[in-house]
């Protein structure tokens, strides 16, 4: 992806987005037992779902975060930036913005299956994400067609460990927003709606 992707003043004129059927984020949860948000890298939970995260911990409910990555392949070619480096950094950063949006830091579970590499280890994570999942779970997660291969790898194992315990999995796009277009005559999100926050 190359450029500043596209302004927001354009998705704010989407007819195909404007017209998606919405609901409040607190109807959404409403009857969930807990939130488990599954994160490709530290920030996707925030640009993906934040406010929804802000919102279930208003309303007392328990949010999980799962981040599969540390981001830590994020700059290869930067020198001041090392991957252990990068790692600690952004675990950090996970830290204190989850605490931002209301989630303890003893709620957070980083797995370290290696940026960049999900879909070659997405047996190990659909593994490792089983035991964190639990009926009366809704999962939440990068889109599956989102056009970069640890979300979608991410998906496709999210979606796999929820069969196995009878957890509810919904998608949201992070990188799409770079790359659908805003102007398409339909929505190329299939079953989408717009959650409406406070």
């Amino acid at each position: 992806i190359a450029g500043a992707g596209i302004a927001e003043s354009a998705w704010r004129r989407s007819r195909w987005l404007a017209a998606l059927p919405s609901i409040s984020a607190q109807d959404w949860l409403d009857g969930v037992a807990r939130l488990v948000v599954v994160s490709p890298h530290p920030d996707d939970e925030a640009l993906g779902c934040g406010g929804l995260i802000a919102t279930a911990r208003a309303i007392g409910l328990p949010v999980r975060v799962v981040s599969v990555t540390d981001g830590e392949a994020c700059y290869p070619d930067a020198p001041a930036w090392p991957p252990a480096h990068l790692r600690a950094v952004r675990r950090q950063e996970l830290e204190r913005a989850l605490a931002l949006l209301g989630v303890d830091a003893d709620a957070i579970d980083t797995l370290d299956i290696g940026d960049g590499r999900v879909s070659e280890r997405e047996d190990a994570l659909v593994a490792a994400l089983a035991p964190l999942l639990h009926p009366g779970d809704r999962v939440l997660t990068t889109w599956r067609g989102d056009a970069h291969p640890d979300h979608e790898a991410t998906a496709r194992a999210v979606e796999r460990a929820a069969v196995h315990c009878g957890a509810e999995v919904a998608q949201f796009p992070v990188w799409a927003w770079h790359w659908l277009s805003p102007d398409a005559p339909a929505s190329p999100l299939p079953g989408a709606q717009r959650l409406v926050l406070t």
